[in-house]
């Protein structure tokens, strides 16, 4: 009977495979965590001195395992944004008669969010190329002596800008999802987690009908989700593995 006269038989995977997905890059998250933190705490200089006499060349300088470690990360990263805007791109479809296309007031007459979710797609598709590891793609320096290097610095500052680049995206979920529930689904009650996260965005933004200056209110958000203080927000709340 839910699904008489409903031409939507299950939800997309954006929405259905959440666990799946945000639950491979926690596992790969932990990996890359403890390869980094292994190599943070071990012996890397060369050559290695034990004792006044004896002094031996080695390879624990290589940054390999931090290559591939950040490399990794940077793919399991790059998936959380590519997941969040495909649920933003479903609200810009509209939602029945619930939610208007780009969670504009006056679709056709106003843009809504149309423009946000734009800049959520530049964003995964640059993640796209940013994600191509690193590691794979070594040069050789050193008149051949150091033949196979691991470009793990690369890596590094490749994986901060995928980092800085999903925050960007989550942020633009975030309000878009905000707004969506704020002016179109007032009469529903939303969870715990849920309440605590539009608390904390309502403080912060306006979350208003009517086309205005995006910008500066995504950036903000986009601040919350750097500090941890959304995620803060629900922990207090809600018990989070």
């Amino acid at each position: 009977d839910d699904h008489a006269d409903c031409d939507r038989i299950q939800d997309p995977y954006s929405l259905r495979c959440i666990p799946h997905v945000h639950g491979a890059s926690r596992e790969l998250f932990r990996s890359a965590k403890t390869i980094i933190e292994n190599e943070a705490n071990s012996i890397s200089d060369n050559p290695l001195i034990f004792s006044d006499t004896e002094i031996r060349s080695s390879g624990h300088f290589h940054a390999e395992a931090v290559a591939q470690a950040l490399d990794i990360l940077s793919i399991s990263i790059s998936e959380i944004g590519a997941i969040s805007e495909r649920r933003t791109h479903y609200f810009m479809k509209g939602i029945d008669n619930k939610i208007p296309m780009f969670v504009a007031h006056n679709p056709g007459l106003e843009s809504g969010f149309m423009m946000a979710q734009v800049t959520a797609a530049a964003l995964v598709s640059e993640n796209k190329t940013l994600a191509h590891p690193a590691s794979v793609d070594s040069i050789t320096t050193s008149a051949g002596a150091e033949d196979l290097v691991s470009m793990a610095p690369w890596a590094g500052r490749k994986c901060l800008r995928i980092m800085d680049n999903v925050i960007q995206i989550l942020a633009i979920e975030l309000y878009v999802a905000a707004t969506a529930t704020a002016e179109f689904h007032k009469g529903l009650l939303p969870g715990i987690g849920t309440k605590k996260v539009l608390n904390v965005l309502q403080r912060h933004v306006r979350l208003s009908k009517g086309d205005h200056p995006l910008y500066e209110d995504m950036a903000t958000i986009a601040g919350l989700v750097r500090s941890g203080k959304i995620v803060d927000s629900v922990i207090k709340s809600v018990k989070l593995e």
